[in-house]
């Protein structure tokens, strides 16, 4: 056994090869992609939202639970529809079957817990997706 010690630099050689390839696929593995609410619909959560508590007559609809009375089509856009649900805090669950099946939907929700005349949380979720 002549070449035994080059066999094993040969050896240690491959082995660290590999070891730094497997490091760079591990570093520069594809990572995946952090998921945003686009803008045109964070735009409409966020002016929903804002109308709901500048709005007395719209927080009143809450805390008697209409949600007839929570319309928004003066300012949603046309490609976007929305569903509103309103529950006494803490909701039980999501109401996924007014949900639609097969898009992405976007969800806020938030606490409006009193007006001027009387304090009873209500969790509100505005749920919006897009028709297409």
């Amino acid at each position: 056994m002549v070449n035994k010690k080059a066999f094993i630099k040969t050896f240690e050689a491959i082995a660290a090869i590999i070891l730094v390839l497997l490091v760079i696929t591990y570093v520069f593995k594809e990572r995946p992609k952090e998921t945003s609410v686009p803008k045109d619909i964070a735009l409409f959560q966020s002016a929903a939202v804002t109308e709901i508590y500048n709005n007395e007559t719209k927080r009143a609809c809450i805390f008697i639970e209409d949600k007839k009375c929570l319309d928004f089509s003066s300012f949603i856009p046309s490609n976007l529809e929305y569903n509103i649900t309103i529950c006494k805090a803490p909701c039980p669950a999501p109401p996924f079957a007014l949900l639609p099946n097969n898009k992405t939907v976007y969800a806020k929700s938030f606490i409006v817990a009193s007006n001027l005349t009387h304090y009873d949380p209500k969790l509100v979720s505005l749920y919006v997706w897009r028709k297409i």
